[in-house]
């Protein structure tokens, strides 16, 4: 069978300077949106964000590669923002306004993040994102792995999960 790889690739958005080479100010990754607001569509949004000085980073998972009808559904580990952003906002709020997602396929295969502008999006016919989960956490959190009670269905069945909890 016919094997793709690709990555997840993530834009957090925020209002923060420039960084030459980890933040640039651009149109959105996945393209103009459509608001909803109380039963009306397509409802005014400015959704350039470039125009409003928000400027982003992007975060790649390492690489993914699947088989045709083959599930991936696995805890990912831990893929830290970039060091600049960190230092930049030690003990200090970042705002993150908007956050993007988009599978991609990488050139060179099994180096994302090496050449951005060469990423294709993975059609969504070849590789369906349904359980896509993403965790944010300042100096003060981690992450923990509880077990679940078996009657908790929004694990999906799996016997543990994860979660925020403060740093001891």
């Amino acid at each position: 069978p016919l094997k793709r790889t690709g990555c997840v690739r993530s834009s957090i958005r925020g209002s923060m300077p420039p960084f030459p080479a980890i933040f640039a100010l651009a149109a959105n990754m996945n393209g103009r949106y459509s608001v909803s607001s109380g039963g009306r569509h397509d409802v005014p949004f400015n959704d350039d964000y470039a125009s409003r000085g928000l400027e982003y980073f992007d975060v790649w998972s390492p690489e993914i590669a699947t088989h045709y009808a083959e599930v991936f559904w696995t805890d990912m580990g831990t893929h830290p923002i970039p060091p600049e952003i960190v230092r930049r906002f030690a003990n200090k709020t970042m705002a993150i306004v908007g956050y993007e997602m988009d599978q991609v396929m990488v050139q060179p295969t099994g180096k994302p993040g090496v050449h951005p502008e060469k990423d294709v999006s993975v059609p969504i016919n070849w590789a369906y994102n349904h359980h896509y989960e993403t965790w944010l956490l300042g100096a003060a959190a981690e992450m923990e792995r509880v077990s679940v009670d078996p009657n908790d269905v929004s694990s999906h069945g799996a016997a543990t999960r994860m979660v925020a909890r403060h740093r001891a």
